[in-house]
Order: C-alpha cells, then structure tokens, then sequence
C-alpha cells in the first residue's frame, strides 16, 4: 500500500476491518432465512426429492445399477450404471448425448487408469424437473 505516512496507521486499521470480517449482509440474510423456517423446509424437501429420485432411479435401471446402491439407507444423489456387454463408457455417453441426455464416464473420476471405468455416472439432483429426469 502506498500513502502519505501519516495516514498508513489509518489505512492499516481499515484493511484489516474489511478483510478480516464477512459481510453482515449475507449474514443478516441467512439468519432471516434460518429464522423463518425456510432452511429448514428447504433440507426436508431436498430429501423427499431425493429419496423419490433414488427410488425411480432403482425402479427405471434397476439391475444396471451396482447392487451396493440398493442397500443405502436414505438416498444417493447419483448412480453408476455399468456398461452392458462390449458397449463403451464413450459409445453410450455419444448414444445418451443424441438423445439430449448428458451423463459422465467412469474415466472422468478414476483416480488411476488401472481401475474398471466402464462406467457412467448419472447425476440424479441436476436436473430440476423430475419428469424431465424420468424420461432421460
């Protein structure tokens, strides 16, 4: 910072007041939010949506699915679908995409080459209406 030397105590004394505090705005925002209720009823509809998401997703794809998934308590907010027979990760995601149906290779989150990426993933929260998500 550059200024006159007389006013760098000042100068000094304001930074740290704004870089060091949050904003009280978004602040005052969310109290407001908590207060009302709103989070609240925001958590247990993310839930509900979720838990009636999984349970199409399971019912739809159902032995796509890896097995492990039918045994969560609660819901996932994405599934992985393995690839039936010698279809690739790449051929499906081509065939899906032409259909207007965006979903991810098990390649894009591996964390070593060496491990099975036949594989997509379908990210059942992403998409805001649910009837949209049924058909995909």
């Amino acid at each position: 910072m550059i200024a006159p030397e007389d006013l760098i105590p000042k100068l000094i004394s304001v930074s740290r007041a704004i870089s060091w505090t949050s904003s009280t705005i978004p602040l005052d925002l969310v109290a407001d939010l908590v207060t009302q209720g709103v989070i609240s009823r925001h958590k247990r509809y993310l839930i509900q949506e979720g838990n009636r998401r999984f349970t199409m997703a399971l019912d739809i794809l159902g032995s796509w699915i890896n097995p492990v998934h039918h045994q969560i308590p609660g819901f996932l907010p994405h599934v992985w679908i393995r690839m039936p027979g010698t279809t690739t990760p790449s051929e499906f995601i081509s065939l899906a995409r032409d259909k207007k149906v965006n979903v991810m290779g098990g390649d894009r989150f591996a964390m070593s080459k060496s491990l099975d990426d036949h594989y997509v993933r379908v990210c059942l929260m992403a998409v805001p209406n649910s009837d949209r998500l049924e058909l995909a």
